[in-house]
């Protein structure tokens, strides 16, 4: 199987919604939230636009203090491995003179880590309105939920971006591109409950039902295959 990324739905609401927020008129508050279950992609996508559409990328530690917090985002502003900074005040004013400079968005990745932290919200927060620079908060459906109980954050999200089920017609072009195997619409239909629509659960499917086409000299998936494979996957998940 050839891994490439592929311009799912997702991928280009996303798109949409970065474009929106890059070209908000004056007085538009440059927050957004993209959320959604782990394994729906998000991660690739926030990756993939920070990479190829210009953008700033860091996960969220658990562990983070304020201080670490905010060396960890002038190194990935600086492009650099890491930072440090021995007062959380020095750290704060290095990132806002650098992001004073430079309007490329922000993606927060594993963001609940800090959603109930609110010294490091007020912190990001602060920033972005200070220099106008875009945070994406890129998280699980609670990350909405617990940004939009802090009145301070409510206000100030201009778009939201929901990674939602993959459907059939995706289902078929993903198959299709990342394996050149050919399948029906009963076919692509099984492999939607066989991942429930999960992206990365497709895709381990697809790695194995790949090696499977290749040793049987099959050039297309059928029903039973997409049974076989599944089955063994939940067996390997049980254990």
């Amino acid at each position: 199987m050839d891994w490439k990324f592929l311009q799912t739905q997702n991928v280009r609401n996303l798109v949409g919604a970065m474009s929106g927020l890059m070209n908000r008129p004056a007085g538009v508050p440059c927050l957004a939230v993209v959320h959604g279950p782990a394994g729906r992609g998000k991660t690739e996508a926030a990756s993939w636009y920070a990479v190829n559409k210009g953008g700033r990328y860091l996960v969220a530690n658990s562990m983070w203090s304020e201080r670490w917090m905010l060396s960890d985002l002038y190194a990935a502003l600086r492009g650099l491995k890491s930072a440090h900074f021995g007062l959380k005040k020095q750290a704060y004013e290095e990132c806002l003179k650098v992001m004073h400079g430079d309007s490329l968005p922000i993606f927060i990745d594993e963001a609940d880590r800090v959603a109930q932290k609110t010294n490091h919200l007020e912190a990001l927060r602060d920033l972005s309105d200070r220099s106008g620079v875009p945070i994406v908060f890129v998280g699980t459906d609670q990350i909405l939920y617990r940004l939009q109980q802090r009145e301070q954050f409510a206000s100030r999200v201009s778009q939201v971006v929901a990674f939602k089920a993959l459907g059939r017609d995706e289902v078929k072009m993903i198959v299709g591109e990342l394996t050149g195997l050919g399948l029906d619409d009963e076919v692509a239909d099984k492999l939607v409950t066989a991942s429930d629509g999960y992206f990365r659960d497709l895709v381990v499917l697809l790695s194995h039902l790949s090696r499977a086409a290749k040793a049987s000299g099959a050039k297309a998936l059928n029903q039973e295959m997409v049974t076989q494979v599944a089955k063994k996957a939940v067996l390997r998940m049980a254990a």
